[in-house]
């Protein structure tokens, strides 16, 4: 499943739901969801492990666990049914190949499946800066592109929280926002924006910041 929404649509709260959820429904002890993120930043706002840390995964080369190291991270994450991986547009094909290769090791039984047979959720939104050193899996001419389109449910979180309301002033400054993430900003957000800069705000609305 994909997730997908702008800033402040609420995919934080949802991943803090899902997480409750699962955690109920399991023994005290053994969540079957694991969350990860591709930074410490997005790792710690969410309570989540990093995805290199936790599916050792090296920065650099990729290698195949042996051994003990094998044994002990497939008993380590034995349990877990679900990953849940926020900010998705930070997974280029690479990495998602990456994930797809450890977690069929950590469950050599589903070897044979798309990611050890594991039900992935990606959360995110793919309209961010451009990936470094990578390309997007949906573009990719690898076996990134048959990993993606395993992805058939999709859903929209299209309502902001964050900047709520109906009036005017909040109208425009949704307005605003949607323009800069579609890449599509018009002369009135940038007259907005102006209108926010230190040259053109009273002495007291500066101090109100």
């Amino acid at each position: 499943m994909i997730i997908q929404g702008t800033t402040g649509t609420g995919k934080s709260y949802l991943i803090s739901a899902i997480s409750q959820t699962l955690q109920n429904a399991a023994s005290p002890q053994c969540s079957p969801l694991l969350l990860l993120a591709p930074t410490r930043v997005v790792a710690f706002n969410i309570g989540a492990s990093t995805i290199h840390s936790k599916l050792r995964i090296p920065i650099k080369e990729f290698s195949e666990l042996q051994g003990t190291r094998l044994m002990t991270f497939q008993e380590e994450i034995s349990h877990i049914k679900y990953i849940l991986i926020d900010e998705m547009s930070f997974l280029g094909e690479m990495l998602l190949e990456n994930i797809d290769s450890r977690l069929r090791q950590a469950f050599p039984e589903n070897s044979h499946k798309s990611f050890g047979g594991i039900s992935m959720i990606l959360v995110g939104d793919l309209a961010q800066l451009p990936l470094v050193k990578d390309r997007a899996a949906y573009e990719s001419k690898r076996r990134a592109r048959i990993l993606w389109e395993e992805f058939k449910t999709v859903v929209t979180l299209s309502r902001i929280f964050r900047q709520d309301g109906q009036s005017n002033e909040q109208e425009r400054f949704h307005r605003l926002l949607t323009n800069i993430r579609d890449a599509n900003p018009t002369i009135d957000d940038w007259m907005l924006l102006m209108s926010r800069s230190n040259g053109n705000m009273s002495i007291a609305t500066n101090d109100e910041f």
